[in-house]
């Protein structure tokens, strides 16, 4: 559904802004934002839309994103390719492992495209390409 959330701005690197307030350090904020926020799956089906690929780089907030695309992915005649830049999870990445698992998805290398990554053992931040098993 639609809603709205705070953004973390950086003051160190544009690229780092993040709905996730415990993924930046305090004294790297610049300050903060209301921001305007939409469910990827609602806006995909409302405009008809069918990627080939989806790229995903949140800073932090990848399991709430990947999550808003639930709907998409249990009705999608073709799976996307989804590159999704995934920072070190710790307890969280074996739920999202295990979450993209029930949609057929591995998460592979972005890298080297055949070699499987196991999510939970990453220790820094990697982009990671999730193959549904049709591809």
């Amino acid at each position: 559904d639609n809603g709205s959330g705070t953004i973390y701005i950086s003051k160190v690197n544009l690229g780092w802004n993040t709905l996730d307030g415990n993924a930046i350090r305090p004294e790297k904020i610049k300050r903060t934002e209301e921001v305007g926020i939409i469910r990827l799956d609602k806006y995909l089906i409302e405009r008809k839309l069918a990627p080939k690929m989806i790229k995903i780089d949140v800073e932090g907030f990848e399991f709430p994103v990947l999550k808003g695309l639930e709907n998409y992915l249990h009705n999608a005649v073709n799976l996307p390719l989804i590159l999704c830049e995934i920072g070190a999870l710790g307890d969280a990445a074996e739920k999202l492992q295990r979450y993209m698992a029930g949609f057929s998805y591995k998460p592979f290398s972005a890298r080297k495209h055949d070699k499987p990554v196991d999510i939970a053992k990453l220790t820094e931040s990697a982009d990671v390409l999730f193959k549904p098993k049709s591809l």
